[in-house]
């Protein structure tokens, strides 16, 4: 690669001379057994062949290679509206008690969100500990305000 000796090489090693009067030190060639894999490797790799890989090992199997096809072939599911689970609203908690116009003027919600929950008889905060997330879907609300209502919740939630 270079005519200049100072440079250390991967054929050409750097040199140690410090090193070979310690007990014990021998040269164990031209180049280290690290090196010599390395050069190899490198070769290997210029001819186009490939290097022997160590052994991989998949906890996975099949499993793994299922939920990898499957979802590249099948088209995304539509979202669904509708949380699974039956889980509250509120969780921890409760903020401060206030009527459900207060609170959505506080937190900035929309009219819409609370022209629903008096329509379905939420009239302060202090109901909301028991709504749950699908029922807030059975009353109409779209995605969207459920979202800020939750996010609304949350800070309703810091303010007690």
């Amino acid at each position: 690669m270079t005519d200049n000796d100072n440079i250390a090489t991967l054929e050409k090693p750097p040199n140690y001379v410090e090193f070979e009067t310690w007990p014990g030190y021998e040269v164990a060639g031209p180049t280290s057994p690290i090196l010599e894999r390395r050069a190899q490797l490198l070769r290997d790799r210029n001819k186009g062949t490939a290097a022997n890989a160590g052994t991989v090992i998949n906890f996975y199997g099949d499993k793994m290679d299922a939920a990898t096809t499957s979802a590249a072939a099948a088209p995304a599911p539509a979202l669904s509206i509708t949380p699974s689970s039956s889980a509250p609203l509120v969780e921890g908690p409760s903020g401060p008690h206030m009527p459900i116009k207060d609170f959505v003027t506080k937190y900035q919600l929309s009219s819409t969100l609370s022209d629903k929950l008096i329509e379905n008889g939420y009239e302060s905060t202090r109901a909301m500990s028991l709504i749950e997330l699908p029922q807030l879907s059975e009353m109409e609300f779209k995605p969207g305000h459920i979202a800020s209502l939750r996010v609304a919740i949350k800070d309703w939630q810091a303010d007690a």
